[in-house]
């Protein structure tokens, strides 16, 4: 075997270079900290990713278009809060949980499909679309309701918060899998069917890659923008009563300081707006380890405002990472 051969066998991919920064963050935490490889933290970790790890899934199948959208939280905003106004306003206190989240997330999927129908229709780059729909929504929220605080939610709202999957007793408490972790892992089933076993989901590959060609191929575009677009704002609309239900209150601008771990998550995933790549085992990977990173920062007594910093520096190393890696294989074909 040349040392070229040796060089390819042991050149990891994108996915296992993710890994491997999980393994070893994970590793210099548990120095810090052992109690951070207890069973109890790594439940606590995929529990406390699932809010921005279903808005993430949503981002990245409009990532692969060709196209970001900033608009996310906005959508989980309006989406929230239309529905707790609905129940409060039909005394439906005591409504079933499950059919708020519904409600929720029919209507972000509508206010994603609006934000498709103008990137396709107008030809609009879809973060322009999406800052400007962003406002709409945040205003729309606040002047048509009137409300911005609401101190006592619908009972389905806040049993959600109490609800729990799995529940397994150990020496440091009680390991536990919530709801919303379970919803976070269908999302990921929803967006891993759609993207890999439906001809929608090639359409939005190929439309991310080259949208004339994806037109000349014969994809109906209009489709392709309304699946992921709508998709985007159907898991946005969810996560969006998710996190509101778990803080069992409603402060209007709270979500909207959660838009940049989404964005980080897809992007260090290896999402790839110019190529329309990316897959969704490399985005749960980028998912959970900006997840490690927020929940054993919070551990050790790291303040917020430092861990926003860390999640920026995630950001612009992952940028930076794709685009060393996109020269070198510019190179190559040369």
């Amino acid at each position: 075997m040349d040392m070229t051969q040796r060089k390819r066998k042991l050149r990891l991919g994108d996915n296992g270079i993710r890994l491997l920064a999980f393994v070893l963050i994970l590793g210099v935490f548990a120095i810090i900290n052992p109690t951070v490889l207890s069973l109890v933290n790594i439940c606590s970790i995929l529990n406390n990713a699932a809010f921005i790890g279903i808005m993430t899934m949503g981002l990245m199948v409009v990532m692969i278009t060709g196209n970001l959208d900033l608009s996310l939280v906005s959508i989980g905003l309006i989406s929230a809060h239309s529905t707790i106004m609905l129940y409060i306003g039909l005394n439906y206190n005591d409504g079933g949980t499950y059919l708020m989240f519904l409600i929720a997330g029919i209507i972000g999927m509508l206010c994603g499909m609006i934000n498709g129908f103008f990137t396709y229709k107008f030809n609009i780059p879809g973060i322009i679309v999406s800052l400007g729909m962003a406002q709409i929504y945040n205003s729309i929220s606040i002047v048509l309701t009137g409300v911005s605080y609401i101190q006592t939610l619908p009972a389905g709202m806040r049993a959600f918060s109490r609800k729990l999957v799995v529940e397994i007793p150990t020496a440091l408490g009680n390991a536990t899998i919530s709801v919303g972790a379970v919803m976070f892992i269908g999302s990921i089933i929803l967006v891993w069917v759609l993207l890999n076993k439906t001809m929608i989901g090639r359409g939005i590959y190929a439309l991310g890659g080259d949208k004339v060609a994806a037109a000349r191929a014969g994809f109906n575009m209009p489709l392709l923008y309304a699946t992921a677009y709508g998709v985007m704002g159907l898991l946005c609309g969810i996560a969006g009563m998710m996190y509101y239900a778990n803080n069992t209150l409603f402060q209007s601008d709270w979500i909207l300081t959660e838009q940049a771990d989404a964005t980080a998550g897809a992007i260090f995933g290896g999402v790839i707006m110019k190529d329309g790549k990316g897959t969704v085992g490399g985005v749960v990977l980028g998912i959970l380890l900006i997840g490690l990173i927020r929940n054993n920062l919070y551990l050790i007594g790291v303040p917020s405002y430092a861990q926003k910093l860390v999640v920026g520096v995630i950001i612009l190393i992952s940028v930076a990472f794709s685009s060393i890696n996109q020269f070198k294989e510019a190179r190559k074909l040369r």
